[in-house]
């Protein structure tokens, strides 16, 4: 999606309300969104946000979340890697899905539980109805 095509309103309240990212307002001025990124092809369909060069948002929006479960160290992995290379401060993967409790329960415990985590990488569970209208 072109930067002209992008709802940044959507996106900024999405972002500091919904994920509660506290970035300065010139971040916002930049967002980009990739649909289905090659890098996470393989395991998931998703969006990938880059958001001022700064944060990088993995939004996956499933009624299957226990596919993600499965995939879920090789998404981080991959996040931190497309972080680092990219020089960003922040990844945050977002998982959207109908059936949040157990998905939030046992999501939040398989990431809390990988190895290699920093303070830099972040999972959310959601409902869709909390996602931003790309």
């Amino acid at each position: 999606m072109s930067e002209t095509d992008v709802n940044k309103a959507a996106i900024e309240k999405f972002v500091r309300e919904g994920l509660g990212c506290t970035c300065p307002d010139e971040v916002f001025r930049s967002i980009s969104v990739e649909q289905n990124p090659e890098a996470f092809s393989d395991l998931h369909k998703g969006h990938l946000l880059a958001i001022g060069g700064k944060l990088l948002v993995y939004l996956v929006e499933t009624d299957d979340w226990a596919s993600v479960a499965v995939n879920l160290e090789q998404i981080i992995r991959l996040g931190r890697e497309k972080r680092d290379a990219g020089e960003f401060n922040r990844v945050r993967l977002v998982v959207s899905t109908p059936d949040i409790k157990p998905a939030r329960q046992i999501l939040m415990r398989q990431f809390d539980a990988l190895t290699g985590l920093d303070e830099k990488l972040h999972l959310h569970v959601i409902t869709p109805d909390q996602l931003p209208e790309l």
